[in-house]
């Protein structure tokens, strides 16, 4: 009888071990999870770099910037099962298990410098990149207004931390029609072979109100191009050939952090001190709004700490954080990729 019940309870400790060793493989299970949070954490760091930047550059600091060039997760999963005879009695046994669970992210980053430094933040940003935003829905006179310095001539504003001169009248009229024809539907962008190169066309669809078309019929005029072009050429520069082109002098990453960087509002301790410029106008917060204050703030988007001040984003700002958003697009896209993942400066085992 002693001898079955032996066998018995060795026959159960035997699956209950191999059970424990058969749920040790827990990669698969983590995937989903992992993928998610390190989404979301990288790209909360981006918007969080973005606007401490913009903070430093409000006070003259450097911006700097590091780039995540690799994340490696490693699981290690250890369990013991053990049974124990006291006194060689089969009847009086003691089962015991353990597991140890360790998660060892190393997340390796690098400084953006050099000429990835300079493709990325110094480079202007070229205007179809501008145009395919406006077609992918971004608003047109937004974009037009952080991102491009003039069209044929018409100067936008140009303001910042240092410098601030307001824009054209016409470049405001410009862009307002720009995005009534985008809201309609009215207005595109294509890329065809000619000479061997690439070639940038707008082209202004037929409208279905009388109104699109004299929003169309004022940017031509404004524009002073040819009312005869179904496609006209876009093209880089601050003077246009000919009325037959689209000349868009446009800002780099770092003019538009420039720019956006006045949009700052600084604690005023921090302006009578001399370590920052007054703040704007309340009425002249039109791209962005940054507040600071002394606590950390309640329901912000995103918020750094500075100076020992916070500066943050408001969570019900909804223009502020879209403006942020297509900042993080726009950085994504300029980006060179020449940043080396082979050799990170920096390499931080998290675990």
């Amino acid at each position: 009888m002693h001898f079955h019940v032996y066998l018995y309870r060795f026959t159960t400790v035997f699956m209950l071990t191999i059970l424990f060793v058969s749920c040790t493989s827990i990669g698969p299970g983590r995937i989903t999870k992992d993928q998610f949070d390190y989404n979301t954490s990288v790209g909360r760091g981006l918007q969080a770099q973005l606007l401490l930047n913009f903070v430093k550059m409000r006070y003259g600091d450097t911006p700097v910037f590091l780039e995540v060039t690799s994340i490696v997760n490693q699981y290690e999963l250890e369990s013991e099962v053990g049974l124990t005879l006291i006194n060689g009695v089969p009847n009086s046994q003691r089962l015991g298990a353990k597991g140890t669970y360790t998660d060892k992210p190393t997340i390796s980053y690098a400084p953006i410098k050099g000429e990835a430094f300079t493709r990325s933040l110094l480079t202007p940003i070229p205007p179809e990149t501008i145009f395919s935003l406006i077609q992918a829905g971004w608003f047109a006179d937004v974009v037009l207004e952080m991102a491009v310095r003039s069209i044929n001539g018409i100067s936008n504003t140009v303001g910042g931390y240092t410098t601030n001169r307001q824009s054209d009248k016409q470049f405001q009229s410009l862009t307002g029609a720009l995005r009534r024809i985008q809201l309609a539907g009215g207005v595109g962008l294509k890329v065809k072979k000619q000479d061997e190169q690439n070639v940038s066309l707008i082209t202004f669809r037929t409208a279905h109100t009388d109104e699109v078309e004299d929003d169309i019929l004022l940017v031509r005029n404004l524009l002073e191009i040819d009312p005869s072009l179904q496609e006209i050429p876009l093209v880089f520069g601050s003077v246009r050939q000919s009325d037959q082109e689209m000349a868009m002098l446009t800002r780099s990453m770092l003019d538009i952090m420039s720019a956006l960087a006045a949009y700052i509002m600084v604690p005023e301790i921090h302006a009578a001190e001399g370590r920052a410029s007054g703040n704007l106008p309340a009425d002249a917060y039109r791209l962005i709004r940054v507040h600071s204050s002394k606590e950390p703030p309640d329901d912000a988007f995103v918020a750094v700490p500075y100076h020992d001040y916070w500066f943050w984003i408001a969570d019900t700002d909804l223009e502020s954080k879209h403006m942020l958003s297509v900042m993080v697009l726009l950085f994504s896209l300029v980006q060179t990729g020449n940043v080396s993942p082979v050799a990170p400066v920096l390499t931080i085992p998290a675990g």
